[in-house]
């Protein structure tokens, strides 16, 4: 049921530190994850297993239940 089911996932992994990056990222938050019906599992997987040191990169990288890494930061903090 996600959305991003059969999506390449390197386009969730753009270069934020480019504009075209930064708009790719937007463009797959409004297009993609926006109206999600799992949603929330996939922020209940980031917690459990990204958050909790079992895959690293993406707690920096990538695009994850809707929000950039910018984004979550803000969550840590």
């Amino acid at each position: 049921d996600a959305r991003c089911t059969g999506v390449d996932p390197e386009l969730f992994y753009p270069d934020m530190n480019t504009p075209e990056g930064r708009d790719h990222a937007d463009w797959i938050l409004r297009n993609k994850c926006a109206d999600c019906p799992v949603l929330g599992d996939c922020r209940e997987y980031w917690s459990k297993v990204v958050l909790r040191g079992r895959r690293r990169l993406a707690d920096d990288f990538g695009i994850w239940f809707g929000t950039t890494p910018g984004i979550r930061q803000e969550f840590l903090a």
